[in-house]
């Protein structure tokens, strides 16, 4: 099993109230991705986060 992976999370609300949310692996992409949402208009906001893989799964996920 893997360690646990730090990324950052991009949560954006749109003007309709919509959030997304998006996973980076660096904080140099996510602040990018944040920078080109609030030039549309959209609140942007980073968060760290780690992610803690739970299971693997055999032949990339293939039934």
């Amino acid at each position: 099993m893997l360690d646990a992976l730090p990324a950052y999370v991009l949560i954006l609300k749109t003007g309709h109230g919509r959030i997304s949310r998006r996973v980076y692996l660096t904080l140099d992409a996510a602040a990018k991705a944040a920078q080109r949402a609030e030039a549309r208009g959209h609140a942007a906001s980073l968060e760290f986060v780690r992610l803690i893989p739970t299971s693997t799964l055999e032949n990339g996920g293939a039934r």
